[in-house]
């Protein structure tokens, strides 16, 4: 991750001015080097110890709402953590203790760091998996809540106790954020009064339950490309413009922020937040599950999901951008029986009113999103993922109960995919009609590796590729194998493109680097190849006299 000088990610255009001095690098020569002492001398190289980690503590007590709620149930509240083998432990267990919470259970499995992540498959809090420790033990101790923190600690995932049944309910990133967005929101309201340009922040893939908190408290609601540094540039335009007052931030990839000490998603702080407001809702009688159907049935059951096809490697790629265009150059009248009311295309910056035709601008970067406003605050978002080979279809409805909500959210979710396979039938045989010349597929590797391409295939080194390098060679292997044992060659033929690909990778980032590119490589093996037949290309004399096999 990169950041700019405001502490948010960078954003257009430093992304790519820093990529362009890059580029300008064209042999590692030019890199100027120095020795740790000297940086540290200099000035230019600091470890970051209790300088930073204290006043940020003390940054994040500030945001303290209610601490008579915290000291009031701060006996019986029971919380069950887990870092999930990251960052996390150290911080979030100091500032829970140093508000006065008394029983924080770590699950000592997942305590300390450890980048093999030994317990879960994927330490990612969104997933239920990583919370099979964390609730063996919420069980064992009758806890409130069960937090769990992402390796780097600026994602939470949150499990609540429902008090009738005793089972523990799955947050959402959506709903952990309005949870914490309508505590902060509406608790500030309720001790201090909002500012009249007070403002929510979201991303547009966001719930739409966001947008009912915000026009429930008369503040304006902000949408921003997804990423949460798009989130940090709106509170930079807040502060140097003087246009708004940034309240409480989120996106539905299980991010917030409650404060402006910082200017990126910190789990640390959210864990803090729902504590206290677990707190705070225990000295009412309430659980966090409580306060949550209390928000549903304040705004309505509102029900958000998101699915992804997962399309790998080139032909992957076609298949990405055919659903893109085809969306794009045909808006659909109505999507799982909704109409469509207006359509964003933020590659455009154009929404159309699907109505009466008309365009407005949507205000924000260029993106390669599509988005669709349905009835009843009902939406669905198509987007290729930036950093999987995946294209992810979001999608949203409400509904006045929760079965209600969970029924329509599946029989959208299915519309969705119902939609997308024609054009993903209509992309297989397209690609199963044209062929591709080597030029053809060395400019689709140019184009991946392109400043608007796959941020996947742009990030790859030689030493991150090393390893696909490896497997790939050893699937063409097996696939030999195949074909010896059955007489089955599509998975030769499939492999060894396989194999092609790493070839004209490692090639095209020689290329940019100004060191080879693939005809340089085409031209080596070529020469090699002439030099060890001289059998074949040599003089009549060598041609008359070839070497044996053993030679």
């Amino acid at each position: 991750k990169v950041y700019w000088a405001d502490g948010a990610q960078i954003t257009p255009p430093h992304d790519t001015g820093i990529m362009d001095e890059v580029k300008q690098v064209t042999d590692y020569g030019q890199v100027k080097t120095m020795d740790k002492d000297a940086a540290v001398q200099a000035g230019l190289y600091e470890t970051i110890g209790a300088n930073i980690d204290v006043p940020y503590m003390e940054e994040l007590k500030k945001l303290i709402l209610h601490p008579e709620a915290i000291k009031a149930a701060a006996e019986d509240l029971k919380i069950v953590y887990t870092p999930l083998h990251g960052t996390g432990n150290v911080p979030v267990r100091r500032v829970l203790s140093d508000l006065g919470f008394q029983h924080v259970y770590v699950v000592p499995e997942q305590e300390l760091p450890d980048g093999d992540f030994p317990t879960v498959s994927y330490p990612n809090p969104e997933a239920k998996e990583a919370f099979a420790l964390g609730l063996e033990l919420a069980k064992k101790v009758d806890a409130d809540l069960v937090l769990a923190t992402d390796p780097d600690a600026d994602r939470l995932g949150v499990y609540v106790k429902d008090r009738e049944t005793g089972e523990y309910h799955s947050l959402t990133g959506n709903m952990s954020g309005c949870l914490i967005g309508e505590y902060e929101i509406g608790q500030r309201k309720a001790l201090y009064g909002l500012p009249e340009d007070g403002a929510l922040v979201k991303s547009i893939v966001t719930t739409n339950l966001a947008d009912a908190i915000a026009e429930d408290y008369g503040i304006r609601l902000c949408e921003v490309l997804t990423g949460f540094k798009y989130i940090g540039q709106k509170m930079l335009e807040f502060e140097t413009k003087k246009n708004g007052t940034y309240l409480f931030g989120l996106e539905e990839s299980y991010g917030c922020l409650p404060g402006t000490y910082c200017r990126d998603k910190d789990a640390v702080a959210a864990s803090m937040v729902l504590c206290e407001a677990a707190a705070y809702y225990k000295t009412q009688g309430k659980t966090l599950w409580d306060a949550m159907i209390d928000l549903y049935e304040k705004y309505g059951y509102y029900k958000d999901d998101v699915k992804s096809v997962t399309l790998k490697g080139i032909e992957g790629l076609e298949k990405i951008q055919t659903i893109m265009n085809t969306l794009r150059d045909n808006t659909p009248d109505e999507i799982g029986g909704y109409k469509v009311l207006s359509a964003r295309d933020y590659k455009k910056g154009v929404i159309k009113n699907m109505e009466d035709g008309s365009e407005k601008g949507t205000g924000l970067p260029e993106s390669n999103v599509l988005y669709y406003d349905l009835p009843d605050n009902a939406w669905v978002c198509v987007r290729p993922s930036g950093t999987e080979p995946k294209v992810k279809f979001y999608y949203g409805v409400k509904a006045s109960g929760m079965e209600e909500a969970q029924k329509a959210s599946d029989e959208l979710g299915k519309a969705v995919l119902a939609m997308v396979e024609p054009m993903l039938e209509r992309g297989r045989e397209r690609l199963k009609e044209k062929q591709y010349t080597f030029e053809e597929f060395c400019d689709i590797i140019r184009r991946l590796r392109a400043p608007d391409g796959c941020p996947w295939d742009r990030a790859q080194t030689h030493g991150s590729l090393k390893q696909c390098m490896l497997e790939e060679a050893a699937e063409a292997a097996a696939a030999i194998r195949i074909y010896e044992n059955t007489g089955d060659d599509s998975n030769l033929k499939e492999e060894l493109g396989d194999v092609l690909m790493q070839v004209v990778m490692h090639s095209q980032i020689a290329r940019e680097e100004g060191r080879f590119d693939v005809q340089d490589v085409i031209s080596g093996i070529s020469r090699k190849m002439i030099r060890r037949h001289p059998h074949v290309f040599g003089t009549e004399e060598e041609k008359a006299n070839p070497p044996g096999w053993e030679e």
